[in-house]
This record gives structure tokens, sequence and C-alpha cells, in this order.
């Protein structure tokens, strides 16, 4: 007996288990965990170029004028959207790592698409204690609701703080103060309670200091 969950074009399904698997429709993305025998919407996001590296990080990228909409799943969550500022018809993208995609466009055109904000926790444990650089990344996700990951690098040991500001300059909340140890870091914000809006997440290391714009949409 035939089953009709889906009408339009499905640009392509993926198994990463016997029973485990996505299919890509022009409107959303469906999952399945009985091997196919029913579907449920993973995301609503039109997903017209996408592949997974494995059944929880996934990009998907949609070509249209002079950008393309790149969309990043972690952890079979959400869809992240960012937009990149270049031309490309985009016809197939494939996943070399969680991190890293290529889209393969027409006219020979291949463009390499790098996740910055993903680090994995082998990466975080590999590099612990010899940080070189002072760095500050942008959270993630962004736009968030409501809680979102701050990460940071600190080259030596010494007194960090880290403070939530709104739009207008009012500090919201701290997030870090007091000592801390060379490396990788990573800080939670919990915006339950908090308006929508742009809030600034401002953080001082000794002498370095940097910030970062968080959206937060509910």
């Amino acid at each position: 007996m035939k089953k009709k969950f889906v009408t339009g074009r499905i640009n392509g399904i993926q198994f990463y288990t016997d029973n485990e698997g996505r299919l890509f429709h022009d409107a959303r993305t469906y999952k399945t965990t009985d091997g196919g025998e029913s579907w449920t919407i993973d995301s609503y996001s039109i997903a017209s170029i996408v592949d997974f590296y494995d059944k929880n990080n996934g990009m998907a990228a949609i070509a249209g004028g002079t950008s393309l909409t790149l969309g990043i799943s972690r952890n079979g969550g959400d869809w992240h959207k960012e937009v990149i500022p270049i031309q490309s018809a985009g016809t197939f993208i494939k996943m070399a790592d969680p991190s890293t995609a290529y889209i393969f466009g027409h006219s020979g055109v291949i463009i390499k698409l790098k996740d910055l904000s993903f680090t994995s926790i082998e990466d975080e444990e590999t590099t612990a204690g010899i940080v070189k650089d002072f760095s500050l990344s942008q959270n993630y996700p962004n736009p968030f609701n409501p809680e979102t990951v701050i990460r940071f690098a600190l080259p030596e040991a010494g007194y960090v703080k880290g403070v939530v500001y709104d739009i207008l300059g009012r500090e919201v909340t701290t997030l870090l103060n007091g000592e801390m140890n060379s490396g990788n870091h990573e800080v939670k914000f919990d915006a339950e309670g908090l308006t929508s809006g742009i809030y600034v997440f401002r953080l001082q290391a000794g002498q370095n200091s940097s910030n970062i714009k968080m959206i937060l949409t509910k």
C-alpha cells in the first residue's frame, strides 16, 4: 500500500542507521526513526541544497541573487541561519566533516563553507592549556531562545569578567567574575525572562577585551 505524506520536490534522502534517516524537501526536512515507516517534521527551513555529515550535524544552503543563505543544524536541533555575501547558483552540497561543507555550483564554481563556531569536546581537550591568543567567538546559536553558548580562549590564567548588556548599555547580568585557567572555555547565557532584542556580551581578561552581539528572539 502506498502512503503519501509529502508533496513537492524531494531533494534527497539519507539513512545513518537501519532505522534513522532524514528526507530533504523543498520546504522542510523530515526525519524517521523506524526505517521510513513514519516521518516527522524535523525543520521548517527550506533545504534546497542540503547534506548531513551524521545524524546530528548538517548544513543547508539556498542560492538566491547575490548571497547564499547557510543553515547549520547541531545536535539534531533547529536550523541556525546566516547569510553569506557571495554569488553562486549552488546545485550540490557535501559535508567533509561536522564543520565544513563544499558547494558545487554552475560553471565549475566551488565554495567552501566553514562553521567557525563548531568546537568538539575532543578539540577543546586537545588544545586546552596551549592557547596562544585571546579570542571571543560568536555565541551559538544566534539568534537564540532562550539559551546560547559563548566560547572564548585565554592564553594565560588570570582574572576574567564577562557581562551582558542590553542595547542601551545597561548591565543585564554578570556571567563571569573571577580567576580562570588558560585554555578554551565556554559559558551558557540563559535569557529566560528577558525580552526579545539585541544584547552585548563583553569579555575582559587582563589587558584584553572583546564584545559580541547576541540576538534573542521569542
